[in-house]
């Protein structure tokens, strides 16, 4: 399933990669990795992700993330969850990635500490 709606959606890499210079190069390293999303109710934004919302996002983000083995919420507090993501990403390290979606900032970061409580 692909999702687009590109017009609300704005992605910048904080790491030396950017989306015009990737190449597809064959002998490309992958890594698994695991990432994490915070979700967090503010005055402007009412409503939590959807799991639609989140297949946006990573669909536009496919430049960096190349699969997703596994997605859970989990509740922070009564206005803030986070999005656990187990990825298989091109490179070897993800460092941030930042996306505007729905006129809100989301930031996406490696989450090592994830891996070692699974």
């Amino acid at each position: 399933m692909r999702f687009l709606d590109s017009k609300n959606l704005n992605v910048f890499a904080s790491d030396s990669e950017t989306v015009e210079s990737e190449s597809l190069d064959k002998s490309e390293r992958f890594s698994e990795c695991y990432l994490m999303l915070v979700d967090k109710l503010s005055i402007d934004k009412q409503r939590h992700l959807t799991i639609k919302d989140i297949g946006i996002i990573l669909e536009h983000l496919s430049f960096k993330i190349v699969d997703v083995n596994c997605l859970e919420r989990e509740r922070n507090s009564q206005d803030c969850y986070n999005w656990m993501i187990k990825a298989t990403i091109k490179g070897e390290v993800l460092r941030n990635l930042g996306v505007i979606y729905n006129g809100q900032y989301y930031k996406i970061m490696e989450q090592p500490k994830w891996r070692l409580e699974k």
